[in-house]
């Protein structure tokens, strides 16, 4: 009985080898399998890790971002009063330099009106002693005078 047969397989652990095989290939696929959700899990884990780190320090600046809007409307708060008070002055301020100008262009026009005014009285004055000087003219003969003795020139002037 069995004495030259075909050789038999060594049984490892009472399996024959293609099932030894078989058991090695699954053992394998597993041990592989094991290492990729290892690794999947331990890249995940980074991915969380960093992903908090990076939101932490987002939270950091808007925290941050959130104390200096809060420090600007305090600020802005304080203001309000005193640029309604210098808007009130700014508009007083307007309205006298407004009113200056306003004094100044009239006083200007005024003073042109009266320069304006001199000149026409001047020159109506100037106009009226020549109308006058010219009349007195008019009213003396050339020539010979009147009631003279006869002869030229009258009272015995030089000739020209």
């Amino acid at each position: 009985m069995g004495g030259g047969g075909e050789p038999r397989a060594p049984a490892l652990g009472g399996l024959t080898e293609p099932a030894a095989l078989e058991a090695e290939l699954q053992a394998a696929r597993a041990d592989a399998l094991a290492q990729k959700c290892y690794k999947v899990e331990t890249e995940v884990e980074n991915w969380v890790q960093k992903y908090d780190a990076d939101i932490g320090e987002l939270e950091e600046q808007c925290v941050e971002l959130r104390a200096a809007c809060q420090e600007v409307a305090v600020h802005t708060a304080d203001m309000l009063p005193r640029l309604s008070a210098l808007a009130l002055e700014h508009e007083r301020v307007q309205g006298v330099r407004a009113r200056a100008l306003a004094l100044a262009r009239e006083g200007r026009l005024q003073a042109l009106r009266s320069s304006r005014a001199a000149r026409v009285l001047q020159r109506a004055w100037a106009a009226y002693r020549s109308a006058a000087r010219n009349s007195k003219k008019k009213g003396k003969k050339k020539g010979k005078k009147k009631g003279g003795k006869g002869g030229k020139g009258g009272k015995g002037g030089s000739r020209k």
